[in-house]
């Protein structure tokens, strides 16, 4: 996508007419309306103003909407505003990057999606990391291996857990993925031992990021150990 066509994005998002836009701008409508149709580019100054007035950064006014980009802004996007203790949403991104929403409901049907995507972008190095170091004590390993890295990245993950929509969807998909995993993985198809390893894991996961959240890893092993030495 072109600058013009950011620049009317933001635009739209925030369901202004050009005069509307341009008065936010200090600008002129038959200006804003040049650029939309990039027949010349806002100087820096005006970008910087589009900038603060609609809480957009400049590099997504300058971007292009590639689909490594796209995704790249939208994961961004959402971590800057789970650090604010903000629920990312399509519309939200809609308001706070050049993305339209249309280009975001390509990707996403509806929020659900938008969280399971990001969930997935940090489950990945996750389920790399438990499938490297797997054995038969998948909850001790769990905790070891995967972790350390949640809580690295507990100020973006904690208000998702915290929040009730969104931890259901989180667990939705933390119980299927690793259900799946224990199956490939450490061909475990006792569905009651895989329910339970799943559960326990998922309990450690938000005890760590949430009640449990200023307590060290060996802590909260300590703490689980009963339960672990059951299974």
């Amino acid at each position: 996508m072109t600058i013009g066509s950011n620049i009317k994005n933001i635009r739209k998002n925030h369901n202004l007419t050009q005069e509307q836009f341009a008065e936010e701008i200090y600008c002129s409508a038959q200006s804003v309306s040049k650029w939309e149709r990039d027949l010349i580019t806002p100087n820096l100054d005006v970008i910087k103003t589009i900038s603060s007035n609609f809480n957009v950064s400049i590099s997504y006014i300058l971007s292009n909407d590639d689909e490594l980009n796209f995704e790249k802004t939208v994961l961004d996007t959402s971590i800057s505003l789970l650090k604010e203790n903000i629920i990312p949403s399509i519309e939200m991104l809609a308001r706070s990057t050049a993305l339209s929403k249309h280009s975001l409901q390509t990707l996403f049907n509806n929020d659900n999606d938008l969280i399971v995507f990001i969930i997935k972008k940090f489950d990945a190095n996750i389920k790399k990391k438990l499938i490297l170091n797997i054995d038969n004590n998948v909850i001790y390993t769990f905790i070891d291996n995967c972790l350390p890295i949640l809580r690295m990245n507990k100020d973006i993950l904690k208000p998702m857990y915290s929040d009730h929509n969104t931890s259901a969807i989180i667990i939705q998909y933390l119980k299927k993925t690793y259900s799946q995993l224990l199956k490939n993985h450490l061909n475990i198809h006792d569905e009651l031992k895989v329910n339970i390893i799943v559960s326990n894991c998922i309990e450690i996961i938000n005890a760590a990021l949430t009640y449990y959240s200023e307590y060290s890893i060996s802590d909260i092993k300590r703490t689980f150990s009963s339960a672990i030495s059951d299974i």
